[in-house]
């Protein structure tokens, strides 16, 4: 799922799972009253450090 999505994981573990998440663009259409969005960021690489 990370690699389809062009997210390189390095480190981590069996229990860091993308589903876990919940979906950004659902959470800010949900906040859009208390929010003013001013951009977006997009990682390219995520490390996780397992302790």
């Amino acid at each position: 799922m990370l690699t389809d999505a062009g997210v390189t994981l390095i480190g981590g573990s069996l229990e860091e799972n993308p589903s876990a998440y919940k979906n950004i663009e659902t959470v800010m259409a949900a906040q859009q009253q208390l929010i003013e969005v001013q951009g977006k960021f997009y990682p390219r690489i995520v490390k996780m450090d397992k302790e």
